[in-house]
């Protein structure tokens, strides 16, 4: 049973990524805003750029379009609970997860033994992060703060808190490298979309 109030959805995150929280370097995460607003000129130059966000009617100047998406954060608000979705493999002998090979808990295998059976009857087996069922999990993060920017404004701090290790080039640098690897084309990073900025921290089992 969920505790009321508090809501909790599933989040995807790569290997590295995974590795990165378990070991208390990753605090933020960066996702796309679907659809991306469409910045509308002003006519009027003190106001600066107008944004216009899917079927709502009104503009809004950049600052107020920062202070009013937040609270339509798909992922959730501040208080809110991200149970992580991550890969997974089965062997003749069990089941792990694939970013640092750790078993999973054999109690929890043996309550769901009918999920487990239908992935190893053919053997070795991999599981896409999107298939993990809930009952795998094994990271809950608690969501702290909540706002919108453009990717190309995070910091050299927060570059660090997305996982990114500063050794011979800049964090900044290498979270653009790894923004492109993960979002492809269709979200280049030399666009600078809006993105969900969702800082979290790690929190206790959701299911109360």
């Amino acid at each position: 049973m969920v505790m009321t109030g508090i809501k909790e959805r599933p989040i995807l995150f790569s290997g590295p990524m995974v590795k990165a929280i378990l070991e208390g370097r990753k605090t933020q995460t960066r996702r796309v805003v679907k659809p991306q607003p469409v910045n509308q000129k002003s006519a009027f130059g003190n106001l600066g750029e107008l944004w216009h966000y899917y079927d709502k009617q009104e503009s809004f100047t950049t600052g107020m379009f920062k202070h009013w998406m937040p609270e339509r954060c798909p992922y959730g608000q501040p208080g809110d609970r991200l149970w992580l979705r991550e890969a997974l493999y089965t062997d003749s002998e069990g089941a792990y997860y694939k970013a640092d090979d750790m078993s999973i808990d054999e109690d929890l295998l043996e309550k769901n033994s009918n999920w487990i059976g239908n992935h190893w009857r053919d053997g070795n087996q991999s599981i896409p992060s999107i298939h993990m069922p809930r009952w795998a999990s094994r990271i809950n993060l608690e969501i702290t703060n909540v706002r919108v920017e453009r990717v190309q404004e995070i910091s050299e701090q927060d570059a660090k808190t997305e996982g990114c290790i500063d050794d011979f080039w800049p964090a900044s640098v290498q979270f653009s490298e790894l923004w492109t690897k993960i979002n492809g084309k269709k979200y280049l990073w030399k666009s600078n979309p809006w993105v969900w900025v969702i800082v979290f921290k790690p929190a206790q089992s959701a299911r109360f």
